[in-house]
């Protein structure tokens, strides 16, 4: 695996008027709380793992769930920080008020298959150029991402 080019964790989306009640898993951990996730993945085991007392609404297409939330069918999604950004930047009725407060926290780097020593260091001196020079930084700038803890 490469050198680390993202943090990553689970955080929530919610409905932009809503974000100040999600403070803390205990916000979220209540009977009344909608928490809607994608089936048999990540997202749902922190769900089930966690939020044991929530209303839990397991929601076969992923890429909707945010429009499920923006509408009113659940209250919250949890996802990784790594992509919330992008929800909320195209989407202006979402928030995700717990972007620097992760409730996991994680790295990104690339996966490749063994022996491939030569890609490898091409890929690492090329992310070690992006952060030194800036351009990483600015990557993650522009796109709402999470740069570091």
């Amino acid at each position: 695996m490469s050198e680390v080019y993202l943090c990553n964790g689970k955080t929530i989306l919610c409905r932009k008027e809503d974000a100040s009640k999600y403070k803390t898993l205990g916000d979220l951990n209540k009977p009344e709380v909608r928490v809607m996730v994608n089936p048999g993945g990540l997202n749902e085991k922190f769900a089930r793992e966690n939020l044991p007392n929530c209303h839990l609404i397991v929601y076969e297409k992923n890429e909707i769930i945010p429009d499920q939330i923006a509408e009113g069918e659940a209250d919250v999604m949890i996802t990784e920080i790594a992509e919330a950004p992008w929800y909320v930047k195209n989407d202006t009725r979402l928030a995700a008020p717990l972007l620097d407060q992760p409730f996991t926290r994680g790295q990104i780097g690339v996966l490749m298959r063994r022996g491939q020593d030569d890609l490898l260091k091409k890929v690492n001196a090329k992310i070690r150029e992006m952060k030194s020079n800036g351009k990483l930084k600015a990557l993650h700038d522009k796109y709402g991402l999470v740069y570091g803890y």
